[in-house]
Order: C-alpha cells, then sequence, then structure tokens
C-alpha cells in the first residue's frame, strides 16, 4: 500500500463573533472537500496582522449571510426557509450577493473550478432575484454543508444554546438600522441590549 494516504476534508464552518451586545462578525473558517485549503477570513479592508487569511468588510451581504448560518441552527432543518425578505430585507441582500459575487464570498468561501463561491452551492433559494412577485426565500443546502459542520462561536467560547442563537439574530436583524433600512426604533433596540447583558449578568 502506498504511503500515501489521501486527506478528506470534512465539511465544516466556523462563525466567530465578537463578544460584544451587537454580535459582529470578526472571523472566518471554511473547509470542504471542492477546496484544496482552508479559507481563514478576518473582518477588515485587508488581512493586516493575520498572514495568510483573506478578509471581509462587515456589509449587509455578509451580515446576511451570518444571519442566514444562525436562523438554520435554530430553525433545525425545518420545512420553512431559513430567511425571507422582500425590498431592502437582509434576505434581498444575500440574494443580490449571489449573483454579483463580491470579493468577501471568495475570501470566506472559496471558489470552485469554475470561479464561482462555493458559498452559491451552499444556499438554496427560491424566487432568485424576485423574478416573480413575493419575498426570496433561502436556506442552507444540508447536503453541501450540513448543519453539524456550522459552529457558532462568540468571542473564544462555543455557542449552541437556543437562548443566545436568538440573541445573535435578533442582534444581527436590529443591526439593519445602521443602513436606514428597516430599522427598529431605538428604545426596543436598547431594550433588547438590556435583556443580553442581564441574560450574561445571570449565566456568570
Amino acid at each position: 500500500m502506498s504511503e500515501l494516504m489521501k486527506i478528506t476534508v470534512e465539511p465544516s464552518l466556523v462563525l466567530q463573533f465578537a463578544d460584544t451586545l451587537s454580535f459582529d462578525l470578526w472571523g472566518t473558517c471554511f473547509s470542504h472537500p471542492l477546496l484544496s485549503t482552508v479559507c481563514h477570513a478576518v473582518r477588515g479592508k485587508t488581512h493586516g496582522a493575520y498572514r495568510g487569511c483573506g478578509s471581509f468588510e462587515w456589509s449587509r451581504g455578509v451580515r446576511a449571510m451570518a444571519l442566514l448560518m444562525v436562523n438554520a441552527l435554530q430553525l433545525k432543518g425545518h420545512t420553512e426557509a431559513d430567511l425571507v425578505g422582500g425590498t431592502g430585507s437582509l434576505a434581498a441582500s444575500l440574494d443580490y450577493a449571489l449573483d454579483k459575487q463580491p470579493a468577501w464570498m471568495s475570501e470566506i468561501f472559496g471558489v470552485d473550478s469554475s470561479g464561482n463561491s462555493l458559498l452559491r452551492r451552499i444556499v438554496l433559494r427560491s424566487n432568485p432575484g424576485r423574478k416573480r412577485r413575493g419575498p426570496v426565500a433561502l436556506s442552507v443546502n444540508i447536503g453541501f454543508l450540513p448543519l453539524s459542520a456550522i459552529r457558532i462561536r462568540v468571542g473564544e467560547t462555543p455557542i449552541d444554546d437556543v437562548s443566545t442563537l436568538d440573541s445573535i439574530c435578533r442582534a444581527l436583524t436590529m443591526s439593519e438600522s445602521e443602513d436606514g433600512v428597516s430599522a427598529p426604533d431605538s428604545k426596543a433596540l436598547q431594550l433588547f441590549r438590556k435583556e443580553v447583558a442581564s441574560n450574561r449578568k445571570a449565566a456568570a
């Protein structure tokens, strides 16, 4: 038998959020059998001090991708779509990005032999481009990236409890206010942040 052993790379996606009330995404790690290397990416215009990493800015498309993944873990493959929305929604932003393939998609998820980001294979779409009336619906293709392969971290802490996942989803949705789209009123946002802070103190 040859001493050269073929290493099988299992699909894996790690999303690392900042340990703040806004839960900004600051780092990712993605691997898949279709890629020859593991894709590491950090938040910023460039990789900065993190040599060998890709980079991404905290855009609406990236935020929508993060929300999709966290929502998928909450829904656990139920029949409803993981992310749905109409004009101006995060779902629409991700749908648009999947068509245009901005740089962050290849930085985070790599590309296949045709030069297409693997995120295109990860996300299933209904009514892409909203060519028909109604919202666009997005879900994780669990045949390409199983839910068990998606891991969430806040700071250095692995997260799998429903309460924290829900807090991340709500924070990502509320952060739309930064773009002036679907913005919740500031009082609701303040109350939410107080709730998250109170929950953290109780869990400490």
